[in-house]
């Protein structure tokens, strides 16, 4: 078997474990760099799969999680480190684009034209999510930790 198979046998496996999540995980820490990678990749070809599927209104708020993970996918260098210039590109595609912006009520998605995007970053190091949206004028950072442990979630009350 040559090295490139053995990397597409290995990437597979990968995919398979984090989007249909099997009874049995591996017991250690899987994270790579291509591997988020071409995760990060399929997400954005189903995505685009997706939208051709629904009218304009339903395709515009399927157009805003595609540019969300696309920038995800844009602001990380080779060795999956945050690129300042792109960091810095997305930053400012937030104010320019003016994409939709949209919040779930009930079973409808509201759209507001006038507000700009969402720019996520994932710390693997910290497990942790970073999403900053600009709404109008203002520019938001939320921070999340994106795995908490069971003890944790078991003993809390309401929010995390």
């Amino acid at each position: 078997m040559d090295h490139t198979s053995l990397q597409d046998i290995q990437g597979t496996s990968y995919l398979f474990h984090h989007i249909f999540l099997p009874p049995k995980l591996p017991q250690e820490d899987d994270y790579c760099v291509g591997h988020e990678f071409l995760l990060t990749d399929v997400v954005i070809d189903a995505l685009c799969q997706f939208k051709s599927y629904f009218s304009s209104d339903e395709a515009e708020v399927i157009g805003v999680a595609l540019t969300m993970i696309t920038r995800l996918r844009q602001v990380y260098g080779h060795n999956g480190e945050v690129d300042e210039g792109q960091f810095n590109n997305a930053l400012k595609e937030l104010k320019e684009e003016g994409e939709l912006y949209f919040t779930i009520h009930g079973t409808v998605a509201l759209v507001n034209k006038n507000l700009g995007g969402f720019l996520p970053i994932y710390v693997h190091e910290q497990n942790a999510a970073i999403l900053i949206s600009n709404k109008g004028t203002r520019t938001h950072i939320e921070c999340f930790e994106l795995s908490p442990v069971n003890e944790a979630v078991m003993s809390t009350m309401g929010r995390l």
